[in-house]
């Protein structure tokens, strides 16, 4: 996914001003991206390596007088271009030219680094070809290539974009004034130690060689087909700073993505295999795409959308909000590439890890954190939410995605959601994802009550074909009873803890009443309780304002924050006190609540609402 590449388009040199006449228009004469085949013909099948890609930039000119041929109308200082979404490249598939070998004798760069040519008119409207390659990427770039022309080197610098749709942004920036330049045709190999390039390679002694080296793939075509291909250019100039020019160009777009699979296997796995018992959990998908390092081969379709349905009886832990925080959107959008831990989201919101690896970048492990959002306050209004925060600095890659978490109301079952819109998951390959929800007293879920075999369903929608999503599940087992005891069997235990009491025990004086119920793990839940004082507890509800059925309805109509912060039932029909703790093992979540009195209901004498 991220660090990927490139491609990449390029300029050079600025053109230099010869005479104080008036500016006409500095901008963009003539733009052009194209995708070849060998044959010169337009490459549009999706997912595949294509031979070439030509990048064909040209500014506008004007007449110059004394000289007696056009010149370029302005000083080119900077330049964008974005290329399109799902067009990625892999800056590991040729070896690198070291930085200060391309600094001081081009010719000396190892032949399996160059990548491509550049064709660039300059000074006096004369072509120059020369040798483009690939060099180590400096820190904050995906990736780097350049070329030298004139005896000066010129590098283009490729990142990826920190926000949807995540494609690839290649950058020349501060352009010297040296010589007029009006323009340039950029050409990229798709794969550049095929022999159909032998001819265009600089070699020594001669301009016709062998790379040297096994065939691997440098670009592939995006694995989706949703029309045209869009590649914006943006150009600014010496004369006017901060005036930016903005051209897009629409290539052809990708055909053919019926062709391309996405077979996903997924392992799920809690970190404890006891029943009814806080878990973590260990979640993994793994893609073996071999038609992306295959030059003939064509990339399997990548990712837009997850939904992972976790099995029957595994729960939610409210016993995990115990000194859990929450992560508001304006703190997950605040979430930047280069930052202090807690800065942003904080860290008592974080549940978990992720870790992505991507067939682009051999050898990378890119991580990220997954945060806890908000309740109801996230993209989603769901009570429970994700945020999933992937950076990685060293390659300026930063990949933010919410996820959304629905209990099945026939089932209870959670399902997660990471994709769909307007939170697509980047049109970027990758082989393996690792998401783990950690473990111990504060771990977010608990396993089911039974022993057994769970299983886990899974279902991806590719960006190839969003119509024909994949589903495919894995198991995991429950082998013993909690605390490694022996597995449940038959009706679970019913055996509420009970005690209550008054503070005084004095004959005929006022006194708080306190009742305390309490469940062990294991047994069976409460569903309601009655308790009946003993003989001569009498309560006095003279003066005792009432809760009306109105203001009830609308307690329970609002969230327990709203409610908290304003009750909806007047403080004089408050009676008493609640706190209810919820959660699996040793770690419980305290709720304190109010318990009011809304009247007496048909034959009852009194009755209490909390």
């Amino acid at each position: 996914m991220m660090r990927r590449a490139l491609i990449v388009f390029v300029t050079l040199f600025a053109p230099y001003v010869l005479a104080p006449a008036a500016l006409a228009e500095f901008g963009i004469k003539e733009a052009e991206v194209e995708f070849l085949t060998e044959d010169g013909s337009v490459a549009t099948q999706a997912g595949s390596h294509p031979f070439a890609m030509r990048t064909i930039l040209n500014f506008n000119t004007k007449p110059e007088p004394v000289l007696g041929f056009e010149v370029p109308d302005g000083s080119l200082k900077n330049l964008k271009v974005s290329l399109p979404p799902g067009f990625v490249g892999n800056p590991t598939a040729t070896p690198y030219c070291p930085g200060e070998v391309f600094n001081i004798n081009v010719s000396n760069c190892p032949v399996a680094s160059q990548i491509g040519v550049a064709d660039v008119l300059a000074g006096s409207l004369e072509e120059t070809r020369v040798g483009l390659y690939n060099l180590p990427p400096l820190p904050g770039m995906a990736a780097r290539i350049g070329f030298k022309a004139l005896g000066v080197p010129i590098n283009v610098l490729l990142k990826v974009r920190t926000s949807y749709p995540y494609n690839v942004i290649a950058s020349v920036e501060n352009v010297p004034e040296i010589t007029p330049f009006y323009g340039s045709t950029l050409t990229i190999w798709g794969t550049p130690a095929d022999p159909g390039h032998n001819d265009d390679r600089i070699c020594q002694g001669g301009s016709s060689c062998s790379a040297g080296v096994a065939e691997a793939p440098f670009l592939a075509m995006p694995r989706s087909c949703q029309g045209t291909l869009p590649t914006i250019f943006e150009i600014e100039s010496w004369e006017e700073p901060d005036a930016w020019i903005t051209d897009t160009v629409n290539s052809i777009g990708t055909t053919g993505c019926s062709k391309l699979d996405l077979l996903p296997a997924i392992s799920s796995q809690p970190s404890v295999s006891a029943a009814e018992t806080v878990s973590g959990l260990e979640f993994k998908i793994d893609i073996d795409d071999e038609g992306i390092s295959d030059p003939d081969g064509m990339a399997q379709s990548d990712l837009k959308q997850a939904v992972v349905t976790l099995p029957e009886g595994v729960t939610a832990n409210p016993g995990a909000a115990n000194g859990l925080d929450a992560c508001s959107p304006g703190e997950f959008d605040a979430e930047e590439l280069v930052m202090l831990a807690g800065m942003a989201c904080p860290g008592a919101s974080k549940l978990g890890s992720v870790e992505v690896e991507t067939p682009l970048l051999e050898g990378a492990l890119l991580k990220g954190d997954v945060f806890l959002a908000t309740p109801r306050d996230n993209p989603f209004g769901t009570l429970m939410a994700l945020y999933m925060v992937i950076r990685e600095p060293e390659r300026g890659v930063l990949v933010k995605l919410p996820g959304k978490i629905e209990t099945d109301p026939q089932t209870g079952q959670l399902r997660t959601t990471f994709g769909g819109a307007p939170y697509e998951v980047p049109q970027v390959p990758f082989s393996h994802l690792r998401f783990h929800f950690r473990e111990g007293d504060g771990a977010p879920l608990v396993t089911p009550s039974a022993c057994g075999t769970y299983e886990t369903e899974a279902v991806f929608t590719p960006w190839a074909n969003p119509d024909n999503p994949y589903t495919t599940t894995a198991t995991f087992q429950i082998s013993s009873g909690i605390n490694g005891g022996s597995c449940p069997s038959g009706t679970a235990p019913f055996d509420p803890g009970f005690e209550g009491g008054s503070v005084s025990n004095s004959a005929g004086s006022y006194s708080p009443f306190y009742l305390r119920l309490t469940r062990s793990d294991g047994e069976q839940e409460l569903t309601r309780f009655d308790s009946v004082l003993p003989p001569g507890v009498t309560g006095k509800l003279a003066g005792v304002e009432r809760c009306s059925d109105a203001a009830i309805a609308a307690a329970e109509a609002r969230s327990g924050r709203e409610e908290l912060a304003s009750p909806s039932c007047p403080a004089g029909s408050q009676v008493g006190r609640v706190l209810a703790g919820a959660g699996a093992g040793s770690t419980l979540t305290y709720v304190p609540g109010r318990s009011t009195w809304p009247g007496p209901s048909p034959g009852t004498r009194s009755q209490s609402r909390s």
